[in-house]
């Protein structure tokens, strides 16, 4: 479903529980070199955004009806400076 040390964060990827994609959007930030902010999270979603100002990279995930999986409903990718894609 999804490799932790390489997670795949996409629109429609799925994850096993909330706290594994918690770990992956995490370890994600960490690896491309930015701060998330504005965490909110429970049993059944997840919410982050880019901690610099004017930088438009957010995340949505939710658990799918009644199961434990979660998926990836809102993922917004932006530029940095040297034009690599987050």
């Amino acid at each position: 479903m999804h490799d932790p040390e390489n997670p795949n964060i996409v629109k429609g990827a799925l994850f096993p529980k909330i706290v594994s994609f918690s770990k992956a959007v995490r370890h994600y930030a960490v690896t491309r070199g930015f701060e998330l902010a504005d965490i909110k999270i429970d049993k059944t979603r997840f919410f982050a955004k880019c901690r610099t100002e004017g930088c438009p990279w957010r995340i949505h995930a939710s658990r799918i009806f009644y199961g434990e999986t979660i998926e990836v409903w809102e993922y917004m990718l932006f530029l940095r400076k040297n034009k690599s894609l987050y």
